[in-house]
């Protein structure tokens, strides 16, 4: 069986099918551009035109949920949402940036990754989380700031974290977008004066991949039939989070 993976949180659009094995059967991935409700279909059709996979013999779909673009959250959401509803699939909503946290297992043992994303202008979304055991859960709340900011705010954090055997990760999520490759500049700038931490960089065109294994992983430990008050209640994170995407 296979889940159906979808994000569109950023100027990209990427979906993917990823089997069993968590190995992608098909992909597509698309940008830079604002036309995620008219492009995304297109890149659904062509993906599933070249597997032999029927919808409604998924075992389930993953969507991000943001933070990210307003419209392509929404975009994908509603198509991922109304596929669930009417096929009776399973459905998980992911972070974005947890689906970015999650990367980080296998490599670490212990480790807090605190990622990164911009979102408008030179403003970034951050969150913490903690990887053990295997595991990734968020350990701090979704945060934004000015870059001009974001070396006080990250130290803060860092001080504030619980002693682990490693030095805590920051993750930068970013893509080929020439605005995020120039946001990408100063975020490095402003993390580098920072003592006692890793830097890293993640490619958020993985993020449909890795929301796709945390669903699939679900999907296999919870076996109970699809929720649909929970699919008409699964929203972005702009809807709670109080910030402008």
């Amino acid at each position: 069986m296979a889940v159906l993976s979808m994000d569109s949180s950023s100027k990209y659009s990427s979906v993917c099918i990823i089997d069993d094995d968590l190995k992608i059967i098909a992909s597509s991935d698309l940008g830079p551009h604002e036309n995620h409700s008219i492009l995304i279909f297109k890149q659904l059709d062509e993906m599933f035109s070249k597997v032999n996979i029927p919808l409604n013999k998924l075992k389930g779909i993953a969507v991000t949920l943001g933070p990210g673009s307003f419209t392509g959250v929404r975009v994908s959401l509603s198509i991922a949402k109304t596929l669930a509803f009417c096929l009776g699939l399973n459905i998980l909503g992911v972070g974005s940036l947890c689906a970015c946290a999650y990367s980080f297992i296998g490599k670490y043992r212990s480790k807090y990754i605190i990622v990164i994303k911009d979102y408008i202008r030179d403003y970034v979304y951050f969150s913490v989380f903690l990887i053990k055991n295997n595991e990734c859960t968020e350990y701090g709340r979704l945060t934004s700031a000015a870059v001009s900011d974001l070396s006080l705010a990250l130290s803060s954090i860092i001080e504030r974290l619980e002693e682990v055997e490693e030095a805590p990760v920051v993750v930068y999520s970013y893509n080929k977008d020439k605005a995020a490759q120039n946001l990408k500049i100063k975020v490095e700038h402003a993390v580098s004066k920072i003592r006692g931490f890793e830097f890293e960089t993640f490619n958020s065109l993985k993020v449909s991949y890795f929301a796709g294994i945390l669903a699939l992983k679900s999907f296999i430990k919870n076996k109970n039939a699809t929720d649909l008050k929970y699919i008409e209640e699964l929203s972005p994170f702009y809807v709670y989070s109080g910030g402008a995407f």
